[in-house]
């Protein structure tokens, strides 16, 4: 039984941390010594468990170096589609376990001539609308599977296009887009893409930014994206970066305007003659 508050101490203690129960004397000869260096070894053990289970869970789960799996193309560029011009870029995980629920959010930050503010300038930050991913149909949410294409279309409520009266709708002429990002002060597009990571539950951000000196008109992107004998899609991250000029042609042949865009994420890829040919085996 216990017949003093050190032995019901000594209980308490060697119960919550499983020791002492194989000693000839529990009470340790009613030695109240003894409670001291108990107290402190177990203290001491507990924060170099909880030490140790903390660095070990912070590597496996350290979102920066996930977050350094996601890449964005170096460059962003000005495509001319139907009259209408549009802003796109691509995004790509490297990881063979992409992100889950993936989302990306597009803001412009740029400055504007104003004499009523103390230095002339104006800062403004807008969020941009994208067409693809298309928030409607897919919630905004991004498959990483493969590469992605980010796409906005600068119509008069982009942050892309000169100021109208807010009367006015439709799409600037790409003459006009032109002209007004060449006379801008300063502008950047910002990126930030956030998932899921499924092993450890953490979430990842990604942000990339592009400046005007990032910013092309008449290129398009090649292809980074081909499909080998077994059927499989293999992704060329370098290729990614690569764009070509409207007036030259795609090494990989399959012609400058074969991108296609829209709810479809299509895009075009290599498919090497052997893997023809297991199909029509």
């Amino acid at each position: 039984g216990l017949d003093t508050y050190r032995d019901a101490f000594y209980l308490s203690v060697e119960t919550q941390m499983t020791i002492g129960y194989g000693v000839p004397d529990p009470n340790f000869g009613e030695c109240w010594e003894a409670a001291i260096p108990i107290v402190v070894q177990t203290v001491v053990g507990l924060m170099l468990d909880a030490t140790v289970i903390g660095v070990v869970f912070q590597k496996l789960a350290n979102a920066n170096a996930r977050a350094n799996t996601m890449i964005f193309s170096d460059a962003a560029l000005l495509e001319v589609e139907n009259s209408c011009t549009y802003l796109r870029f691509r995004v790509a995980d490297m990881s063979f376990r992409p992100l889950s629920q993936a989302t990306m959010q597009v803001y412009c930050v740029q400055h504007h001539r104003d004499t009523s503010q103390p230095r002339g300038i104006r800062v403004e930050l807008a969020a941009m609308q994208l067409e693809e991913p298309d928030t409607d149909i897919h919630n905004g949410i991004i498959f990483l599977g493969l590469p992605a294409m980010v796409s906005h279309k600068i119509d008069y409520s982009s942050p892309l296009a000169p100021d109208v009266p807010s009367t006015v709708t439709g799409s600037p002429t790409p003459a006009e887009v032109k002209t007004y990002l060449g006379q801008s002060p300063y502008l950047e597009v910002l990126v930030l893409l956030s998932g899921t990571e499924e092993s450890t539950g953490a979430v990842v951000e990604a942000r990339h930014s592009y400046t005007l000196d990032d910013i092309f008109w008449n290129r398009t992107y090649g292809t980074c994206v081909s499909i080998n004998g077994q059927g499989f899609h293999c992704v060329d991250f370098h290729a990614i970066h690569h764009t070509y000029a409207l007036a030259t042609q795609d090494p990989s042949g399959l012609g400058l305007h074969s991108v296609a865009h829209g709810v479809s994420h299509t895009f075009p890829a290599i498919v090497h003659d052997n893997a023809l040919d297991s199909e029509d085996d």
